[in-house]
């Protein structure tokens, strides 16, 4: 249920933010001279709308989400490890670190064998 709700209360946000920034575009647009129109491609500017919007609308609605769920789970995560056995906590920070930089090697080495 919670889940839920946090899925709808975002979606609702991130249409809302969209709607406005759609419209202080379109607004933007309104204002500029006949010539600067006849400058630009026809379509772009709706094609070009349209896809910066929808990257708007995917990184608000999920990303955002994803970020305060994973946020929130990490400091709960840490604050119980300090309470039941602190000494392993301490470990953990010490190789923490050390598996991010890993990581972060290994998705780089993956996409470099990608490109190539």
């Amino acid at each position: 249920m919670q889940l839920m709700l946090r899925y709808i209360c975002l979606r609702n946000a991130a249409l809302n933010i969209s709607c406005t920034i759609r419209g202080e575009y379109i607004k933007s647009l309104l204002r500029q001279d006949a010539a600067w129109f006849d400058q630009q491609k026809a379509g772009t500017l709706t094609a070009q709308l349209n896809e910066n919007i929808n990257k708007i609308r995917d990184g608000i609605g999920d990303k955002v989400g994803l970020i305060v769920r994973n946020t929130t789970m990490f400091l709960t995560g840490i604050t119980v490890g300090f309470i039941y056995n602190w000494r392993v906590t301490l470990v953990l920070f010490g190789t923490g670190p050390v598996s991010a930089a890993l990581l972060s090697f290994m998705a780089r080495v993956r996409l470099l064998i990608q490109i190539r």
